[in-house]
């Protein structure tokens, strides 16, 4: 999919290929939504490039938006594979991280037994490379919190 000179809240996505979002503008705390009713799965990669957010009265920003329950899908759950980012811009004194999620609130969802002893019917993995190739405008990345052991923010 390819989203490009827009202005909108946000994208849901779900399935696999190529996100590329470029000169548009985002009036959400996040960019993408990954439907929760398919599990949050998208296993494919995203190119953000030239993008600005924008929403009133939040500090807190997002690429991703997500829920993890523990529901037999059927299949793995992928984030997205590999996360570019060319000139993202959001409010000043703001900050933005991968992931905004109830996945902060679990340790174990990408092992296939939970902390409690329980099977995981959706082990979630997670993305092999969160990139920064230009940040003019200083945008402050932050890894998220919780359990889940995302990539480094390469910048």
């Amino acid at each position: 999919v390819t989203v490009r000179g827009c202005t909108m809240e946000r994208i849901n996505l779900i399935g696999f290929g190529t996100a590329l979002v470029e000169d548009t503008t985002i009036l959400d705390t996040y960019i993408f939504n990954l439907r929760s009713d398919y599990g949050s799965m998208f296993g494919g990669d995203v190119i953000i490039r030239n993008v600005t957010m924008n929403r009133e009265n939040t500090d807190r920003f997002a690429i991703f938006n997500g829920a993890w329950i523990n529901h037999n899908f059927g299949y793995p759950l992928y984030m997205p594979r590999t996360v570019t980012i060319d000139n993202l811009t959001i409010p000043a004194s703001s900050y933005i991280t991968p992931f905004v999620s109830n996945y902060d609130k679990y340790e174990d969802v990408t092992k296939e037994t939970l902390k409690n002893g329980d099977k995981n019917n959706n082990m979630v993995i997670v993305p092999e490379s969160i990139k920064v190739v230009s940040n003019p405008s200083g945008t402050d990345f932050r890894p998220n919190g919780g359990g889940i052991q995302f990539p480094e923010i390469e910048e």
